[in-house]
């Protein structure tokens, strides 16, 4: 799947007469910088497939970008988004202008590192709600999934996680920006790791964290639906993808 040449810069340009969406799933030939201004879509048509954009050198964007405008995963679809090169302490953006002073762009992320050994690639993949097979909680209520991953030959102290989130589809749930929470398997169970919100522009972030799996982003459950639920819930989505995604 090629777009654009290849090399330089590749444009996804949204106006105001429309959204421009780039979708499916493939190896994506792109080396240079990619300009988002519309939505990248994995799609998996109903099978767990790859969008690969791992080899984007850069992402840029529009100064005051659209909440409309950023990357997702549908019908079982995995967005591997470009990688990172970690090469000590810093803060380090996936999805998003690195210069930026806020993310802006949904389901970016932003990783603050301290403690870092060495240097490797950092990896972060996007994965569809619908491919999770959920069933002790609606998936509308999951925002986004997210895997994270550090080749080996690097390791770190700690770190603090920055998630764009998906304002409008919070908003089409009828649910506000207070009911977030983010949650992390940490090998054994899923903990609620929320350090705090940012509203003003739509970011959710850890509290200090020291290893990396997957990450959630949800609603808390409605009164009435106990915490134990969402544990069960999140058990049940580790079990559907911890064998296929590391």
């Amino acid at each position: 799947m090629a777009l654009g040449d290849g090399f330089d810069q590749s444009l996804v340009e949204s106006s105001h007469r429309g959204l421009t969406t780039f979708s499916g799933y493939g190896y994506v030939e792109l080396w240079g910088e990619l300009h988002n201004a519309g939505w990248i879509v994995a799609d998996g048509f109903g099978e767990e497939r790859l969008l690969d954009f791992s080899q984007v050198a850069g992402i840029s964007r529009d100064e005051a970008s659209s909440g409309r405008w950023g990357w997702f995963a549908q019908n079982q679809g995995v967005l591997q988004m470009p990688v990172q090169m970690i090469e000590g302490d810093g803060l380090f953006t996936v999805g998003d202008c690195p210069d930026a002073e806020y993310l802006a762009l949904t389901n970016s992320v932003r990783a603050d590192f301290a403690g870092v050994d060495g240097s490797g690639l950092l990896s972060v993949q996007l994965l569809a709600a619908d491919s999770l097979g959920l069933d002790q909680l609606d998936a509308a209520d999951l925002l986004g999934v997210w895997n994270f991953g550090l080749e080996s030959g690097v390791e770190f102290d700690t770190a603090v996680l920055t998630f764009r989130y998906d304002y409008l589809a919070l908003a089409e749930l009828g649910r506000l920006s207070d009911d977030l929470r983010v949650f992390h398997y940490d090998g054994t169970q899923w903990q609620d790791v929320t350090g705090g919100l940012d509203l003003a522009h739509y970011c959710i972030y850890t509290t200090v964290v020291d290893g990396f799996s997957l990450y959630a982003v949800a609603a808390v459950p409605e009164p009435g639906l106990s915490s134990y639920s969402v544990i069960v819930f999140l058990f049940a989505l580790r079990r559907q993808r911890g064998k296929s995604i590391r």
